[in-house]
């Protein structure tokens, strides 16, 4: 799977849902960690010695505080017994928090929000609220058909929305501090999409983004984004042209990585590839006001490629690049060098009504 394809993929996802418990009727959500997106990228913690931990905190590997800490904090990943780097031993991890009053309402579920898991051997989660136990619950696997099921990434990679809801004893949930623990046991690894405390024994429901905001779109029923794989540099406003370099093994976005533009539209789902270079980059797309002309900055990827757009039905070549130097032009129109002392600027046209 392409890294253009995986950054597609998580754009969509995150276009058509965005889970926020305001919008729903979750009201009966106590406390939530991340979100309900089948991603675990806003998860950022793995521990660095998972048996000097164990040893050293009594089992325990993680302690999260609502209110205090922040997603990033939380567990990416949860091994359990029979993971190879577990070698036998069971990690638990912590959420504490507070509850003002003696709970009158209930009963209270944990429910855990599952991106991946092992596929042959997915754990049983063990949780205990306050030294409590629940009942051991078997997790089913949540993975599907791509080609390697074991290689799952938690920064690039899109799961599936799989979940768990763990009943909470009764009276297990006390006025004051609370602290519930999570251990997985008898299987394997765990990637986590959310965690929350609520009232229903259901998953936190995705919430449509488009449809939130369609009345600030204008009519419009087309979207135009550019597909492209993360770069290097984590700062936000990092271009493929950051850095003033000949040397594409130091550009923050290499020529070789793969990128798009597409256009999604808003009534079918469906996305139509505009432009594509299999060793280029592109970004900062810019509709014009007549919506016939698509500004954006293009990264040619190598020599002689030839980009087509289509005006109307009509497919005809834009530019044809016969150097092997780019010059960027962010959020203007893409530059293509044609030698170090002449160049020449084309605008990429097509029907976008």
């Amino acid at each position: 799977m392409s890294h253009a394809r995986l950054s597609l993929s998580a754009l969509l996802i995150l276009l058509a849902t965005l889970s926020t418990a305001a919008a729903q009727d979750e009201s009966d959500v106590v406390f939530q960690i991340g979100v309900a997106d089948a991603r675990s990228s806003e998860f950022q913690y793995y521990p660095p010695d998972w048996q000097a931990l164990h040893k050293s905190n009594g089992g325990v590997v993680c302690r999260y505080v609502v209110g205090k800490n922040k997603p990033f904090d939380w567990l990416t990943m949860h091994l359990s017994d029979l993971e190879f780097d577990a070698l036998g031993l069971r990690f638990t991890a912590e959420i504490e928090f507070e509850f003002p009053d003696e709970p009158t309402d209930g009963p209270f579920y944990l429910v855990v929000g599952i991106a991946w898991t092992h596929k042959a051997r997915p754990s049983k989660i063990a949780i205990s609220t306050n030294g409590v136990p629940s009942e051991l619950l078997q997790i089913p696997s949540f993975t599907d058909d791509r080609e390697d099921p074991y290689k799952y990434s938690s920064i690039e990679d899109t799961g599936v929305f799989g979940h768990i809801a763990v009943p909470i004893p009764q009276g297990a949930i006390k006025k004051g501090t609370n602290v519930i623990a999570i251990t997985l046991q008898e299987g394997s690894w765990l990637f986590y999409d959310y965690i929350a405390l609520r009232q229903k024994p259901e998953p936190i429901k995705p919430q449509s983004l488009l449809n939130d905001y369609k009345d600030d779109l204008g009519g419009a029923d087309k979207i135009v984004f550019a597909v492209r794989k993360p770069g290097l540099d984590p700062h936000w406003y990092a271009n493929f042209g950051y850095y003033p370099t000949f040397d594409p093994e130091d550009r923050p976005f290499k020529p070789h990585d793969g990128g798009e533009l597409r256009v999604l539209d808003l009534a079918t789902g469906k996305t139509e590839t505009l432009i594509r270079d299999e060793k280029g980059s592109f970004r900062d797309p810019t509709v014009s006001y007549d919506g016939q002309k698509i500004l954006f900055s293009y990264l040619k990827g190598e020599r002689n490629i030839t980009i087509s757009t289509r005006s109307g039905s009509t497919a005809r070549t834009c530019v044809s690049s016969r150097s092997a130097t780019t010059t960027i032009s962010s959020r203007a129109i893409f530059r293509t060098g044609i030698s170090s002392s002449a160049r020449r600027a084309a605008t990429a046209s097509f029907n976008a009504g």
